[in-house]
């Protein structure tokens, strides 16, 4: 039996993606049947003329930490490497939902993000509550591998987690700052010897040269 096609050369189906999911709970030890539904089982459906807009598949856990770190976990396991790089005395314990967010355990749901929202200006400057993914971008990465590896040849070298802000602590890190997940070259003994999956949790994020995503409310 042959693998199903990409959806626009970069995007896993939605069956490939549920039964990802369900790999990795059995993997990590994680109950699938523990998850409660937001919204419809049924899966959204990609749109044919928007090669931007990503489908995916996104849990959370126990708690906002549980859920960032099986995101991360997961995103990094699809890769040959990855690394996190902190910075400013950030570390994965210092980032926390937008300010105003209700986070609710143990729910699952199919959710679309417009990758390519914010074109101009300052990601962090747009993020909203309603609207901005966090730890979905990781889903993404986890997903559909294949959208991050040609980060770069889309003309960004990121994308931002607008939902998630940094803090040190109990202050907040400068506004000018985001976490994102991208990918980087890998040089040894001065020649690059291939690329990783880097997460920086508190970098600069211009939406000129780091994609700006957003739930856009029709289609949620």
């Amino acid at each position: 039996m042959s693998p199903e096609r990409l959806i626009h050369g970069v995007f896993e189906s939605q069956k490939v993606t549920l039964a990802a999911l369900k790999a990795r709970c059995i993997e990590k030890g994680v109950d699938f049947a523990k998850f409660d539904w937001i919204g419809s089982e049924r899966a959204k459906r990609f749109d044919p003329s928007d090669r931007e807009l990503a489908v995916i598949l996104e849990v959370t856990l126990g708690t906002f930490e549980e859920t960032f770190a099986f995101a991360w976990e997961w995103a990094a396991s699809r890769f040959k490497e990855a690394t996190i790089i902190e910075e400013f005395g950030v570390l994965p314990k210092s980032l926390e939902a937008l300010s105003g967010s209700s986070f609710q355990p143990w729910t699952i749901r199919w959710t679309r993000i417009k990758l390519d929202a914010y074109k101009k200006g300052k990601v962090q400057d747009v993020r909203s509550v309603e609207n901005s993914p966090g730890s979905g971008i990781l889903f993404l990465a986890a997903e559909h591998p294949q959208r991050i590896e040609r980060i770069r040849s889309k003309g960004r070298r990121a994308i931002s987690l607008p939902g998630i802000v940094c803090s040190v602590a109990g202050a907040t890190v400068s506004g000018s700052m985001v976490p994102y997940v991208g990918m980087e070259p890998i040089h040894t003994c001065l020649r690059r010897s291939g690329t990783r999956l880097v997460l920086v949790l508190a970098g600069m994020g211009r939406a000129d040269n780091v994609m700006g995503p957003t739930f856009i409310p029709e289609y949620r």
